[in-house]
């Protein structure tokens, strides 16, 4: 059952929070509370605080689907800075979370006015910054969590953040070979732009990293090419 409600969110109670820190579901399941108007002061949920809190660690996928399947909503709700849970599992580089909260949006399956399904718009959808998950994973060097969210949605070609960075720009600018790879390899047409009208080779070059460059020279008739912001 998804417990949602039209009310105005209101901030977690103490003993909640430490039940999400913790990743204790019985507490959940006994409260007659909506789930989605439970958030901290930055908005972060239930499910957030469970991802961003340093311990337990591995993050059990239990506890996140069991607390999805109570409020679907939650999956594509954003705190305060844009974020969804996704991008925070992918920001924190919990590949299992980031598995289930795909296989969770997939069992959905309903088709959008966009013509897509509730996967690709949860994959897609961008924070405060501009970010989509994959901004997120690349910036900190998760090559699992690369893996994963380029092969759920390998047809689309991610735009510039804020910043006018792309994924593919922010990995080679962070010299990460392997994270490079991965998106030429398996995103159909990757966005190559950056910051200041330089692209992912100008940032190889300047980065002095011979293997990156060759990596994107290879691979240059599959990028596309589009005006910065």
């Amino acid at each position: 059952m998804d417990l949602v409600s039209d009310g105005s969110n209101r901030e977690i109670d103490p003993c909640l929070y430490e039940a999400a820190f913790k990743g204790n579901i019985e507490l959940f399941k006994e409260t007659n509370q909506h789930l989605n108007l439970l958030v901290t002061p930055i908005k972060n949920t239930i499910v957030d605080i469970y991802i961003t809190s340093p311990s337990p660690i591995p993050k059990s996928r239990e506890f996140v689907k069991e607390i999805l399947e109570i409020c679907p909503s939650l999956l594509l709700q954003r705190n305060a800075h844009g974020d969804t849970t996704l991008h925070l599992a992918a920001r924190c580089g919990h590949v299992a979370i980031v598995e289930v909260l795909i296989e969770l949006a997939e069992s959905q399956g309903e088709e959008l006015e966009s013509g897509v399904g509730a996967k690709q718009q949860m994959l897609r959808m961008k924070n405060n910054e501009v970010d989509t998950a994959l901004h997120e994973a690349v910036r900190n060097n998760y090559i699992g969590v690369v893996e994963i969210l380029t092969k759920e949605d390998p047809e689309f070609s991610y735009s510039t953040n804020n910043f006018g960075e792309t994924p593919l720009y922010i990995a080679a600018e962070g010299r990460s070979l392997d994270v490079v790879t991965k998106i030429l390899e398996t995103c159909k047409s990757a966005s190559h732009e950056g910051t200041d009208g330089k692209t992912a080779l100008h940032a190889a070059v300047l980065s002095g990293d011979l293997d990156i460059v060759k990596a994107i020279l290879e691979k240059k008739g599959r990028l596309t090419f589009k005006r910065s912001r």
